[in-house]
């Protein structure tokens, strides 16, 4: 069972990885094709490409439900959104995937970010989960740890918060799921 989660583990991080890199190709498409006078081709693989976006997107959440369970989160000293701190972090893959000339140099550059998101292990929040509902909080415990918590809940104030259905992303990442999707 723990060699099940683990792979659960490693599968979500490269493929929640994979959903955010995969971003980059439909906005070089739209770069690549920016006129007014689109063909249907076109707008078909731009349509066809931002289906794969959210696709992958929503594959990645629902492997969540795999990860292991956490203890729940009782006694919160603090709450802070966190929505906006990783905003500008995915909007500088936007302008990655403007300035790029060639599809090889998008390749090249999106293997790069891959491997930074999968290795460098501060990828979990992906801003598809806020199409889906969910917003990032850093939660800080009576005991002065602090968390990130991902969940569909809106958490304004610390008292009577109840995080229960946590399940680890990594060490000090969690996510709240009580149900698929």
């Amino acid at each position: 069972m723990k060699v099940c989660r683990i792979m659960a583990n490693k599968l979500f991080r490269v493929l929640k990885a994979f959903s955010i890199v995969i971003w980059l190709f439909p906005i070089f498409i739209i770069k690549q094709s920016w006129s007014f006078h689109y063909s249907v081709s076109t707008i078909l693989l731009i349509l066809g490409s931002f289906f794969i976006c959210i696709l992958f997107g929503t594959i990645s959440l629902i492997l969540t439900s795999y990860l292991g369970k956490e203890m729940p989160i009782y006694e919160v000293k603090s709450i802070e959104n966190a929505d906006t701190v990783f905003l500008p972090i995915y909007f500088s893959f936007i302008v990655l995937a403007f300035s790029v000339g060639t599809m090889s140099q998008l390749f090249i550059a999106g293997f790069l970010v891959f491997c930074v998101l999968v290795f460098a292990r501060w990828q979990f929040f992906n801003p598809l989960y806020l199409i889906f509902g969910y917003h990032c909080y850093y939660v800080v415990t009576n005991n002065g740890v602090k968390h990130i918590v991902i969940c569909k809940k809106e958490l304004k104030t610390p008292k009577n918060i109840q995080l229960e259905h946590l399940r680890r992303i990594n060490n000090t990442t969690f996510i709240e799921k009580e149900r698929l999707i």
